[in-house]
């Protein structure tokens, strides 16, 4: 999964083996965001402080949820360790316990 400039940020997914496209979102999903692979998930921290959990899925971008994680522009990409996530945005660092 990764997250293209195309239609002002549009999450794609690609067959690693023969790179075909496997889907796209309609776009103006992010300006810009990090991903981080967990077993069946990823996890996306956008720029507008939004994290989203996706299932992993060749069908479709699968959201399980959305969370509002801060309230400034998150520009330095997210550290998980074990089961907390430290987010660093304009103004602060938080940690949030994943359980």
């Amino acid at each position: 999964m990764g997250l293209a400039q195309r239609n002002r940020g549009q999450f794609f997914a690609l067959d690693v083996k023969t790179g075909k496209t496997l889907w796209t979102t309609r776009g103006r999903e992010a300006e810009n965001a990090a991903l981080i692979r967990v077993p069946g998930y990823t996890l996306i921290q956008t720029t507008e402080g939004e994290l989203i959990v996706a299932r992993d899925s060749a069908t479709a971008f699968d959201v399980v949820t959305r969370y509002d994680i801060a309230d400034s522009s998150t520009w330095a990409h997210p550290a998980l360790v074990g089961n907390q996530l430290f987010v660093r945005d304009a103004n602060s660092l938080t940690l949030w316990t994943i359980s």
